[in-house]
């Protein structure tokens, strides 16, 4: 994170949108799917620090959730805590996504 381009004080994600999946299975002009993915990415930068790591291995990176304590140095239960008020903190800032 520190050597990502910051925007306001944050990690700017914005541009990882076009390295997604999503991105590259669309069809070309279909700006609505783009849209949503910068929105989101751009509210995963605003997350705290500790949000913003575990969002961005298990989200982002698709690391297990059961490797994720061992990287970031935490136990468990606390990964398992912040991942949720993680959410719902994205949950917060991006009312319109679907929930799964």
């Amino acid at each position: 994170m520190a050597r990502a381009h910051h925007h306001d004080g944050h990690p700017d994600l914005r541009a990882a949108v076009f390295s997604t999946a999503e991105v590259h299975d669309h069809m070309p002009g279909h700006l609505v799917a783009l849209t949503e993915l910068t929105d989101l990415f751009h509210a995963i930068g605003r997350l705290p620090a500790d949000q913003l790591d575990i969002t961005v291995l298990r989200y982002l990176c698709a690391t297990p959730p059961e490797q994720i304590p061992g990287i970031v140095g935490l136990s468990e239960a606390i990964t398992h805590a912040i991942d949720h008020h993680a959410r719902a903190t994205l949950e917060h800032l991006l009312p319109d996504v679907p929930q799964e």
